[in-house]
C-alpha cells in the first residue's frame, strides 16, 4: 500500500501545530488512512475498555462514531497494522527557523530574524519581520521543503511506501 506524501505532510504540520501534544495521528498501514486522535476524543484507556463496540457508538453523537469506530478498531489491533505518525518533537519549527537564518546571504536581514530568536513571542516576532523584510515567501517555500524531506525521511525510516 502507498500513502499520500501529501497526507503525511499534513500530519506532520498538524503535529508541528500541537505544541501542547494533545493530537496523536497514526498511519493505518493496510489501507493508508490517517486516524488522528485528540484531546476532545476518549482517552486510548476508555476505548480498551469498551466491551461492544456497536453498543457503545449509541453513547457518542452520530458524527463522532465512525471516528470512535476507528480508534477502537485500531486499539484492538494485534496485527501491529497502525504505526504513530510524526509529532512534534520529529521535526520543530524552531530548527526550521534557525536553518533559514543560516540559509540567507544577506547579512544584515539574517541578523535582523537571528534577533528574534530566544525572545518571548518569538513565532509572531519572527514572521513579523519575515513580512517586513519581504522574506515570507521564500521563507515558507524553504519550511515546506524541509517538511517534505522530513516526510520522506520518516518514510523511508518505517518502510513506508509513499506517492507523490
Amino acid at each position: 500500500m502507498k500513502v499520500k506524501l501529501e497526507d503525511i505532510i499534513e500530519a506532520i504540520e498538524e503535529a508541528m501545530g500541537d505544541l501542547n501534544m494533545e493530537t496523536s495521528a497514526y498511519l493505518n498501514l493496510k489501507t493508508g488512512k490517517i486516524i488522528y486522535n485528540t484531546y476532545a476524543d476518549p482517552s486510548m484507556y476508555e476505548i480498551e475498555e469498551i466491551e461492544n463496540i456497536e453498543e457503545a457508538l449509541d453513547d457518542y453523537p452520530k458524527w463522532q462514531r465512525e471516528h470512535i469506530k476507528e480508534l477502537y478498531e485500531m486499539c484492538m489491533d494485534e496485527e501491529d497494522n497502525y504505526i504513530d505518525l510524526p509529532n512534534h518533537q520529529y521535526i520543530y519549527e524552531r530548527e526550521i527557523m534557525e536553518d533559514f537564518i543560516d540559509s540567507l546571504e544577506n547579512e544584515s536581514k539574517a541578523n535582523q530574524l537571528a534577533r528574534c530568536m530566544d525572545r518571548r513571542g518569538m513565532y509572531s516576532m519572527f514572521k513579523d519581520k519575515l513580512y517586513d523584510l519581504n522574506l515570507e515567501k521564500r521563507y515558507y517555500e524553504f519550511r515546506d521543503k524541509k517538511i517534505e524531506e522530513a516526510a520522506i525521511r520518516w518514510c523511508m525510516e518505517n518502510d513506508v511506501e509513499y506517492e507523490k
